[in-house]
């Protein structure tokens, strides 16, 4: 994804089990997918909520099912200090470097295998998150939710690349935010699709993580703005 400056329609979805989201929309099997959330940014309860409600929205759309694991909590700390699962992603959301707001800025990234085409970690970024909406008059949740979706779309895509359009689209200006409908940020069929298929894969008995060395990796950025 980037940060262009022109982004600011906004969504907040009500809260509805994720199956009952999933079966509304689309007419395929609900595959489940869990995702640790690292906050270390300690959203307002609120917004962390709508924020992974509507990242959830997005991708019951594609007939996925997350299933949020705050690992800010000491509820579920323990279940946080074990390794990642198979299905199983994880998602931090940080403050990035400081930097000026005047170039193409990514919103996130993701860490891709490149050769087996899968990712686990990926990163986003709170306070471009924050700077993108206030500059488009934008809900932050709203945002912040896309931006998750979109990076969890890249781990199980297995690329750094983006889609021409929806929510994979590498640019996000801030006049792209603030014009366009809820439906625009969506998922394709293709990556849906994909996507499903990927999250079967890893859940399958017999998967096994393949080790992985440092150079295999590739930081596939997250949207993008483009301050003017």
């Amino acid at each position: 994804m980037h940060i262009t400056t022109r982004m600011a329609a906004s969504l907040v979805l009500a809260a509805a089990p994720v199956s009952e989201i999933a079966a509304a929309v689309i007419d395929v099997p609900v595959t489940p997918l869990i995702v640790r959330i690292y906050d270390a940014q300690a959203l307002p309860p609120s917004q962390d909520q709508s924020a992974l409600r509507e990242a959830q929205a997005i991708l019951a759309e594609a007939g996925i099912a997350a299933e949020w694991v705050p690992c800010a909590s000491g509820v579920t700390a323990a279940r946080c200090a074990i390794p990642l699962g198979g299905a199983e992603l994880a998602v931090r959301v940080v403050t990035a470097p400081p930097q000026p707001y005047s170039a193409r800025l990514a919103l996130g990234y993701s860490l891709v295998d490149a050769r087996t085409r899968s990712g686990a970690l990926a990163t986003v970024y709170l306070d471009r998150v924050r700077w993108l909406a206030a500059a488009a008059t934008a809900d932050v949740a709203a945002l912040l939710g896309r931006a998750i979706a979109h990076e969890i779309g890249h781990l199980l895509l297995g690329t750094p690349h983006h889609g021409p359009f929806g929510v994979m689209r590498a640019t996000w200006s801030r006049q792209l935010v603030r014009n366009s409908r809820p439906k625009e940020w969506r998922f394709s069929g293709h990556e849906a699709k994909q996507m499903r298929a990927a999250v079967s894969a890893r859940r399958a008995p017999n998967a096994t993580t393949a080790p992985v060395e440092a150079g295999a990796w590739q930081a596939a950025a997250g949207g993008h703005t483009n301050p003017q």
